[in-house]
């Protein structure tokens, strides 16, 4: 409301914006699929890259360590700059995590495999920290909660592909 006219301001909302939180879905999908991909086969990753299996489970705690050093600079990186940078950014790593993987194919090339699962980790902060903002700033009050859901339901799809991806594997 308008405190000097007493006119009520409206939010005008686009159906575009669900377009871009399934987006957003997906590319949460994505990151999180790459959490455990090495450890599902930790023994032959371990026989190929001819590391310890201590090692290759790092591949899946990197993810928990990123978290813990990147919340705070990113929560105010995500405060700093638009919405869309933040997105941009988490996408851009996701994308260079899986290309950096993708040249890992050398078993003298596990430092690749490590580097590439820090830069998905750290995309991973920003979709973590993401989808509370998103549905706040995009969406109306009677919608706030359904977006935010739908946000984070992107992570929990990514773990239940990772799941099925397993499953079918062994």
């Amino acid at each position: 409301m308008d405190r000097e006219n007493g006119d009520k301001s409206e939010i005008q909302v686009y159906t575009y914006r669900w377009i871009i939180l399934c987006l957003f879905c997906l590319c949460n999908v994505i990151n999180f699929m790459q959490f455990l991909q090495f450890t599902i086969v930790g023994n032959v990753i371990q026989r190929y890259y001819n590391v310890e299996l201590a090692l290759v489970d790092a591949t899946g705690l990197i993810f928990f360590v990123t978290f813990l050093l990147f919340f705070l600079p990113i929560s105010y990186l995500i405060e700093k700059f638009n919405l869309k940078v933040t997105l941009i950014t988490s996408a851009s790593l996701t994308a260079a995590g899986n290309l950096v993987k993708l040249f890992c194919n050398e078993p003298d090339r596990f430092y690749l495999v490590l580097i590439g699962q820090a830069l998905c980790g750290t995309a991973q902060v920003y979709l973590l920290s993401t989808p509370s903002k998103l549905a706040s700033l995009w969406f109306g009050a009677e919608e706030v909660s359904t977006a935010c859901a739908i946000g984070v339901l992107g992570a929990q799809l990514g773990k239940c592909c990772w799941l099925i991806v397993n499953s079918i594997g062994r």
